[in-house]
């Protein structure tokens, strides 16, 4: 399993960015994180997602890249949330474990669990809440850093994850999702 992270601004933990409103309409979907409109103002928080890899006894393997991201038709900053293929988005830093099945399972029941019943909440439970507990679930025992008005931010989590030995301090894109995670 891989967490993913598109910090608001790479390599620092700044919890979100004003975006100019050229960047809206000039720079492709996988570089924005989640975008929150305010009154006069739209913010990058960044974002955070993850990639569930399950390898077949049959030498096959399945591939699911996942978010969790807030109602696009609701009119604050807290909604149902929703869980959306994040296939080919862009991160700053990502860190990877190997799972048992039965860790898997225990991720894949917790993202379930959100999608069927989780609300989106920028500030108590955003789309970092919720990867990193798919991945504490899967037994990564990732920390969570509270700042300010957020449990998390993709930018706290980022800088963390920067210290990880093994973290992959590139960026690049998520992979692509391929088959059905079941």
């Amino acid at each position: 399993m891989t967490i993913y992270v598109d910090q608001p601004v790479a390599n620092l933990n700044s919890q979100w960015v004003i975006v100019p409103p050229t960047y809206q309409t000039t720079t492709p979907t996988p570089q924005r994180g989640i975008l929150i409109k305010t009154q006069n103002t739209d913010l990058d928080v960044g974002h955070t997602f993850i990639g569930f890899e399950k390898n077949n006894s049959d030498g096959s393997n399945v591939r699911q890249v996942l978010g969790f991201y807030p109602d696009p038709d609701a009119s604050s900053t807290a909604s149902k949330g929703k869980i959306k293929d994040n296939s080919g988005h862009a991160f700053d830093v990502s860190y990877t474990i190997s799972v048992t099945a039965l860790q898997f399972n225990q991720a894949l029941q917790a993202m379930t669990s959100d999608f069927n019943s989780a609300n989106y909440n920028l500030t108590s439970y955003n789309c970092t809440d919720a990867a990193l507990g798919w991945m504490n679930a899967a037994g990564a025992n990732l920390a969570n850093a509270p700042r300010g008005l957020f449990n998390n931010t993709p930018g706290d989590l980022g800088q963390a994850l920067r210290n990880k030995s093994n973290a992959n301090k590139n960026g690049g894109y998520g992979m692509s999702s391929k088959g059905a995670c079941n």
